[in-house]
């Protein structure tokens, strides 16, 4: 007999594609702050206003920043970097509001050339999925990068609540990780609750994160087909913002597994 519990994994695949920046400087306000704030916060902070500076590349750029809310580009004018790292806060009348009138700018450096610093692979373990077992997928996240990185996800981190899309129809089905030691998920009369956190997990040069995830029989949506899991790893330097993502698929197809019964 054919017990529709029972199924194989197959073709089981893995790809990445990884999203560097694309300039190599990323220049953008880092803080907001009214006239109390200031003075209640700060002792003798370093004030510029941006209609008194000289240079009228440095006026523009600090003008566009404040704009648009940020800017990359591969060149900036002479001298810029070193009037952002001396200067704490800058003022512009024109372009702030009555309540944020002190707003501070940082300068990050980018290399697009670079290698990614985060690897992420993934092996199936355990291809049978059966009532007693269930089939399992190993997934390993490296820093290959010679600095410690933070990696930006939901809870259950760092690959957050992984789900199985069906690739022909809108089925799905959930893959089971370690969300029980979450204090943001949830059941409640049998459906998933997750709570909308962003968390950040360090992970140092060289180190290795493994999370292990089960396709389960009996998981409401599991039936034979093809699938995929499509997700995006983000990482940061420090307090920096994200630098790089790593978008991931894994692809793979289950079917119906035939089992011999006395």
């Amino acid at each position: 007999m054919s017990s529709v519990d029972d199924y194989t994994i197959s073709n089981f695949t893995v790809t990445t594609t990884t999203v560097m920046p694309t300039h190599s400087y990323h220049l953008r306000p880092s803080a907001y702050y009214s006239d109390e704030a200031v003075a209640d916060e700060f002792t003798n902070p370093t004030i510029v206003d941006i209609p008194m500076i000289e240079n009228p590349e440095h006026r523009e750029t600090l003008q566009t920043i404040l704009q648009e809310g940020e800017i990359w580009t591969d060149d900036i004018p002479t001298g810029l970097a070193e009037l952002i790292e001396e200067t704490d806060f800058f003022t512009w009348e024109a372009g702030t509001n009555d309540v944020w009138t002190h707003i501070g700018v940082v300068l990050y450096r980018r290399s697009p050339d670079t290698p990614s610093a985060l690897a992420i692979t993934a092996e199936l373990e355990s291809e049978q999925v059966t009532p007693e077992s269930p089939g399992v997928i190993e997934f390993r996240v490296t820093n290959r990068s010679d600095e410690e990185r933070i990696i930006m996800s939901g809870p259950s981190p760092p690959l957050s609540v992984l789900w199985v899309e069906a690739d022909t129809d809108d089925r799905s089905f959930l893959l089971w990780g370690e969300y029980a030691s979450s204090g943001h998920i949830s059941f409640r009369d049998g459906e998933l609750e997750v709570n909308s956190v962003r968390i950040g997990t360090r992970i140092e040069p060289g180190e290795t994160i493994t999370r292990t995830y089960e396709i389960r029989a009996g998981t409401d949506g599991v039936a034979p087909g093809d699938y995929v899991i499509s997700e995006t790893l983000t990482s940061r330097l420090g307090e920096e913002p994200p630098s790089e993502a790593i978008e991931w698929t894994v692809s793979f197809s289950l079917t119906e597994a035939s089992r011999d019964e006395a």
